[in-house]
């Protein structure tokens, strides 16, 4: 006869313990995991402390013109060549050929541009308007008056006498 190695009369209340124990133990533990996947893994508590203050002194290089703001709708009509072509009012789109600050420098670049392309160009159609803004006044050289954006295109597409057009309505400036 074969010896009963590992279910003797004795053991056999020992093993039934052990395995008792594995088995409870294993449902508690799947009954606290899924438990725990019904909650949220973490909660975020709102924090009404300050992460960040700004100092006074910023140090470094202080910035200039903080206080100064773009270009509105008040313009300048102090340069007046002539009263017809230089009139803001009557400006509907027009294409800009010179911006700059300085009014002397603009009328030398109108006075170049005049003599490198009179053959082309009538004088009457160039006007200089001036705009005030906080930053300053500036200039700009524009070249005729369309009355629609389209026809600037197209005066733009089809006579290649600039290099490049940026049309514009000095009403809107």
């Amino acid at each position: 006869m074969k010896k009963k190695i590992y279910f003797k009369k004795k053991n056999n209340i020992f093993y039934l313990i052990i395995i008792l124990t594995i088995i409870i133990a294993s449902l508690l533990y799947f009954l606290l995991f899924f438990i725990s996947i019904n909650k949220p893994y973490f909660k975020i508590v709102n924090n009404i402390n300050e992460y960040y203050y700004i100092p006074i002194d910023k140090g470094g290089e202080k910035i200039k013109y903080l206080n100064k703001k773009s270009i509105n709708n008040d313009y300048n009509t102090d340069y007046q060549n002539d009263s017809k072509n230089n009139n803001f009012v009557n400006l509907a789109f027009t294409i800009q050929i010179y911006s700059n600050p300085n009014l002397i420098l603009v009328k030398k670049y109108k006075e170049n541009f005049i003599k490198l392309k009179k053959e082309i160009i009538d004088e009457n159609d160039l006007n200089i308007i001036s705009i005030k803004s906080d930053i300053g006044t500036d200039y700009f050289l524009t070249f005729k008056n369309f009355s629609m954006k389209k026809d600037a295109l197209n005066f733009c597409n089809n006579f290649h006498i600039f290099n490049e057009c940026i049309i514009i309505n000095p009403s809107d400036l």
